[in-house]
Protein backbone atom coordinates (compact mmCIF):
# COMPACT_ATOMS: atom_id res chain seq x y z
CA UNK A 1 0.00 0.00 0.00
CA UNK A 2 1.39 3.38 -1.03
CA UNK A 3 0.78 6.34 1.25
CA UNK A 4 1.11 9.96 0.26
CA UNK A 5 4.25 11.50 1.70
CA UNK A 6 4.04 14.40 4.09
CA UNK A 7 5.63 17.39 2.29
CA UNK A 8 6.89 18.82 5.58
CA UNK A 9 9.01 15.71 6.20
CA UNK A 10 10.69 15.59 2.80
CA UNK A 11 14.49 15.65 2.84
CA UNK A 12 16.01 19.10 2.35
CA UNK A 13 19.58 20.19 1.65
CA UNK A 14 21.93 21.07 4.51
CA UNK A 15 19.82 18.92 6.88
CA UNK A 16 17.11 21.57 7.13
CA UNK A 17 14.47 18.87 7.59
CA UNK A 18 16.02 17.60 10.83
CA UNK A 19 14.17 19.82 13.36
CA UNK A 20 10.65 19.16 12.06
CA UNK A 21 11.36 15.44 11.55
CA UNK A 22 12.69 15.16 15.07
CA UNK A 23 9.65 16.94 16.47
CA UNK A 24 7.22 14.76 14.50
CA UNK A 25 8.98 11.59 15.64
CA UNK A 26 8.76 12.64 19.28
CA UNK A 27 5.07 13.43 18.82
CA UNK A 28 4.39 9.95 17.40
CA UNK A 29 6.26 8.35 20.30
CA UNK A 30 4.19 10.37 22.75
CA UNK A 31 1.00 9.04 21.12
CA UNK A 32 2.28 5.48 21.54
CA UNK A 33 3.09 6.13 25.18
CA UNK A 34 -0.37 7.57 25.76
CA UNK A 35 -1.97 4.51 24.16
CA UNK A 36 0.08 2.21 26.40
CA UNK A 37 -0.95 4.00 29.59
CA UNK A 38 -4.62 3.93 28.66
CA UNK A 39 -4.53 0.31 27.49
CA UNK A 40 -3.01 -0.89 30.76
CA UNK A 41 -5.90 0.59 32.74
CA UNK A 42 -8.59 -0.47 30.28
CA UNK A 43 -7.28 -4.02 29.93
CA UNK A 44 -7.17 -4.57 33.68
CA UNK A 45 -10.74 -3.33 34.04
CA UNK A 46 -11.99 -5.51 31.18
CA UNK A 47 -10.20 -8.54 32.65
CA UNK A 48 -11.87 -7.91 36.01
CA UNK A 49 -15.30 -7.59 34.38
CA UNK A 50 -14.63 -10.75 32.36
CA UNK A 51 -14.09 -12.76 35.54
CA UNK A 52 -17.59 -11.71 36.60
CA UNK A 53 -18.97 -13.59 33.59
CA UNK A 54 -19.95 -10.56 31.48
CA UNK A 55 -19.45 -10.89 27.70
CA UNK A 56 -17.66 -7.93 26.14
CA UNK A 57 -17.40 -6.72 22.59
CA UNK A 58 -14.21 -7.39 20.57
CA UNK A 59 -12.28 -9.14 23.37
CA UNK A 60 -15.12 -11.64 23.73
CA UNK A 61 -15.55 -12.47 20.06
CA UNK A 62 -13.16 -15.41 20.07
CA UNK A 63 -14.65 -17.24 23.08
CA UNK A 64 -18.13 -16.52 21.75
CA UNK A 65 -17.31 -18.58 18.65
CA UNK A 66 -16.67 -21.69 20.74
CA UNK A 67 -19.49 -21.48 23.24
CA UNK A 68 -22.77 -23.32 22.83
CA UNK A 69 -24.45 -21.29 25.54
CA UNK A 70 -26.59 -18.24 25.00
CA UNK A 71 -24.60 -15.00 25.22
CA UNK A 72 -25.71 -13.39 28.45
CA UNK A 73 -24.41 -12.29 31.82
CA UNK A 74 -22.97 -15.15 33.87
CA UNK A 75 -20.92 -17.06 31.31
CA UNK A 76 -18.92 -20.18 32.20
CA UNK A 77 -15.44 -20.30 33.73
CA UNK A 78 -13.62 -21.15 30.50
CA UNK A 79 -15.30 -18.27 28.71
CA UNK A 80 -14.40 -15.84 31.50
CA UNK A 81 -10.74 -16.87 31.65
CA UNK A 82 -10.31 -16.77 27.89
CA UNK A 83 -11.87 -13.32 27.61
CA UNK A 84 -9.73 -12.05 30.50
CA UNK A 85 -6.53 -13.29 28.82
CA UNK A 86 -7.50 -11.65 25.54
CA UNK A 87 -8.15 -8.42 27.42
CA UNK A 88 -4.65 -8.52 28.92
CA UNK A 89 -3.20 -9.32 25.51
CA UNK A 90 -3.99 -5.76 24.47
CA UNK A 91 -1.25 -4.57 26.84
CA UNK A 92 1.29 -6.58 24.82
CA UNK A 93 0.05 -4.91 21.64
CA UNK A 94 0.42 -1.47 23.21
CA UNK A 95 3.94 -2.27 24.44
CA UNK A 96 5.00 -3.38 20.96
CA UNK A 97 3.50 -0.17 19.59
CA UNK A 98 6.01 1.83 21.67
CA UNK A 99 8.79 0.31 19.58
CA UNK A 100 9.22 0.66 15.82
CA UNK A 101 6.24 -1.69 15.31
CA UNK A 102 3.65 1.06 15.19
CA UNK A 103 1.29 -1.26 13.32
CA UNK A 104 0.22 -2.69 16.68
CA UNK A 105 -0.99 0.75 17.75
CA UNK A 106 -3.00 0.95 14.55
CA UNK A 107 -4.60 -2.41 15.33
CA UNK A 108 -5.50 -1.19 18.82
CA UNK A 109 -7.09 1.92 17.34
CA UNK A 110 -9.29 -0.22 15.09
CA UNK A 111 -10.15 -2.45 18.04
CA UNK A 112 -11.32 0.53 20.11
CA UNK A 113 -13.36 1.87 17.21
CA UNK A 114 -14.98 -1.55 16.69
CA UNK A 115 -15.73 -1.71 20.41
CA UNK A 116 -17.39 1.71 20.22
CA UNK A 117 -19.55 0.93 17.18
CA UNK A 118 -20.57 -2.58 18.27
CA UNK A 119 -21.60 -1.35 21.69
CA UNK A 120 -24.10 0.97 20.02
CA UNK A 121 -25.69 -1.45 17.54
CA UNK A 122 -25.28 -4.88 19.18
CA UNK A 123 -26.66 -5.69 22.62
CA UNK A 124 -24.88 -8.34 24.69
CA UNK A 125 -25.43 -7.41 28.32
CA UNK A 126 -25.75 -4.50 30.66
CA UNK A 127 -21.99 -4.03 30.37
CA UNK A 128 -22.36 -2.69 26.82
CA UNK A 129 -22.20 0.77 28.34
CA UNK A 130 -18.84 -0.17 29.86
CA UNK A 131 -17.39 -1.22 26.52
CA UNK A 132 -18.88 1.90 24.92
CA UNK A 133 -16.96 4.15 27.32
CA UNK A 134 -13.71 2.24 26.81
CA UNK A 135 -14.18 2.24 23.04
CA UNK A 136 -14.86 5.97 22.96
CA UNK A 137 -11.90 6.89 25.18
CA UNK A 138 -9.59 4.47 23.38
CA UNK A 139 -10.53 5.92 20.00
CA UNK A 140 -9.82 9.44 21.20
CA UNK A 141 -6.46 8.43 22.65
CA UNK A 142 -5.30 6.42 19.64
CA UNK A 143 -6.88 8.18 16.67
CA UNK A 144 -3.75 10.26 16.02
CA UNK A 145 -1.71 7.13 15.34
CA UNK A 146 -3.46 6.60 12.00
CA UNK A 147 -1.74 9.64 10.51
CA UNK A 148 1.27 9.07 12.74
CA UNK A 149 1.84 5.60 11.32
CA UNK A 150 2.00 7.01 7.78
CA UNK A 151 4.45 9.69 8.84
CA UNK A 152 6.49 7.15 10.78
CA UNK A 153 6.86 4.99 7.68
CA UNK A 154 8.17 8.04 5.84
CA UNK A 155 10.51 9.04 8.66
CA UNK A 156 12.13 5.62 8.68
CA UNK A 157 13.22 6.19 5.07
CA UNK A 158 14.34 9.77 5.66
CA UNK A 159 18.00 10.65 5.97
CA UNK A 160 18.98 11.19 9.61
CA UNK A 161 16.56 8.71 11.20
CA UNK A 162 16.24 8.07 14.13
CA UNK A 163 18.33 10.81 15.77
CA UNK A 164 17.96 13.72 13.34
CA UNK A 165 20.89 15.51 14.97
CA UNK A 166 22.32 18.47 13.06
CA UNK A 167 25.56 18.44 15.08
CA UNK A 168 26.17 14.77 14.41
CA UNK A 169 25.39 15.15 10.72
CA UNK A 170 27.82 18.07 10.35
CA UNK A 171 30.48 16.05 12.13
CA UNK A 172 29.98 13.13 9.75
CA UNK A 173 30.12 15.46 6.73
CA UNK A 174 33.39 17.02 7.86
CA UNK A 175 34.75 13.59 8.72
CA UNK A 176 34.20 12.48 5.13
CA UNK A 177 36.02 15.55 3.83
CA UNK A 178 38.96 15.17 6.22
CA UNK A 179 42.10 13.85 4.54
CA UNK A 180 43.36 12.07 7.68
CA UNK A 181 40.12 10.19 8.28
CA UNK A 182 38.76 12.18 11.20
CA UNK A 183 37.37 15.63 11.69
CA UNK A 184 39.56 18.46 13.00
CA UNK A 185 37.63 21.67 13.46
CA UNK A 186 38.96 25.18 13.04
CA UNK A 187 40.43 25.27 16.55
CA UNK A 188 43.99 25.05 15.23
CA UNK A 189 43.39 27.94 12.90
CA UNK A 190 41.93 30.08 15.68
CA UNK A 191 44.94 29.38 17.89
CA UNK A 192 47.26 30.35 15.08
CA UNK A 193 45.47 33.64 14.58
CA UNK A 194 45.46 34.39 18.29
CA UNK A 195 49.18 33.74 18.67
CA UNK A 196 49.89 35.81 15.60
CA UNK A 197 48.02 38.73 17.13
CA UNK A 198 49.90 38.35 20.39
CA UNK A 199 53.18 38.53 18.52
CA UNK A 200 52.13 41.75 16.85
CA UNK A 201 51.66 40.23 13.46
CA UNK A 202 55.21 38.90 13.13
CA UNK A 203 55.02 35.53 11.48
CA UNK A 204 57.82 33.06 12.33
CA UNK A 205 59.83 31.49 9.61
CA UNK A 206 58.79 27.95 10.54
CA UNK A 207 55.13 28.92 10.03
CA UNK A 208 55.91 30.09 6.55
CA UNK A 209 57.48 26.72 5.90
CA UNK A 210 54.37 24.85 6.99
CA UNK A 211 55.50 24.01 10.53
CA UNK A 212 51.90 23.87 11.78
CA UNK A 213 50.57 24.56 15.22
CA UNK A 214 53.45 22.69 16.86
CA UNK A 215 55.89 25.31 15.61
CA UNK A 216 54.61 27.80 18.17
CA UNK A 217 55.99 25.61 20.95
CA UNK A 218 59.53 26.05 19.62
CA UNK A 219 61.86 28.85 20.61
CA UNK A 220 61.48 31.93 18.41
CA UNK A 221 65.02 33.25 18.89
CA UNK A 222 67.78 33.07 16.34
CA UNK A 223 70.25 32.13 19.04
CA UNK A 224 68.85 28.59 19.05
CA UNK A 225 68.97 28.47 22.82
CA UNK A 226 66.60 30.05 25.29
CA UNK A 227 65.17 32.57 22.94
CA UNK A 228 65.17 36.17 24.18
CA UNK A 229 65.81 35.22 27.80
CA UNK A 230 68.53 37.42 29.34
CA UNK A 231 71.81 35.82 30.33
CA UNK A 232 72.46 35.08 33.98
CA UNK A 233 75.32 36.72 35.89
CA UNK A 234 77.33 33.86 37.34
CA UNK A 235 80.32 35.92 38.65
CA UNK A 236 81.28 35.37 42.29
CA UNK A 237 79.83 38.06 44.52
CA UNK A 238 82.25 40.21 46.54
CA UNK A 239 82.20 39.28 50.22
CA UNK A 240 81.87 42.26 52.51
CA UNK A 241 82.72 42.27 56.21
CA UNK A 242 79.78 42.91 58.43
CA UNK A 243 79.83 45.86 60.81
CA UNK A 244 81.36 44.84 64.15
CA UNK A 245 78.44 46.21 66.16
CA UNK A 246 75.71 44.61 64.06
CA UNK A 247 75.31 41.50 66.23
CA UNK A 248 76.39 42.94 69.61
CA UNK A 249 73.82 42.76 72.36
CA UNK A 250 72.72 46.03 73.83
CA UNK A 251 72.62 44.62 77.38
CA UNK A 252 76.41 44.60 77.71
CA UNK A 253 76.72 40.86 78.13
CA UNK A 254 79.45 38.90 76.56
CA UNK A 255 78.83 38.56 72.88
CA UNK A 256 81.60 36.12 72.10
CA UNK A 257 81.28 32.34 72.18
CA UNK A 258 83.43 30.81 74.85
CA UNK A 259 84.73 27.33 74.28
CA UNK A 260 85.51 25.03 77.17
CA UNK A 261 88.72 23.00 77.22
CA UNK A 262 86.72 19.89 78.30
CA UNK A 263 86.13 17.52 75.48
CA UNK A 264 82.72 16.03 75.26
CA UNK A 265 82.02 12.65 73.71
Amino acid sequence: MIFKNNPELIEKPDHLHYPICRGRLEEINQISTRILKFTIGASVLMAAVSLLGAPLHVVGWLPMMFTMKDIEFGMGGGFCITQALISLLLIVFAALGCTERKIFDVLLCFAYMAMLVCSIFIHLSIFDAFTFIIGLAGTLYSFGILKGYIDFKQLRKTEGYPIFSVSLAEYDDRKKNSPDGYYRDHYDELVRQRLMQQRQGSQPANMQQGGGIKSFSQAQSDSGGLGDMPELNISKPVMKKAAPDRFVSKSGKESKVLFSELKLR
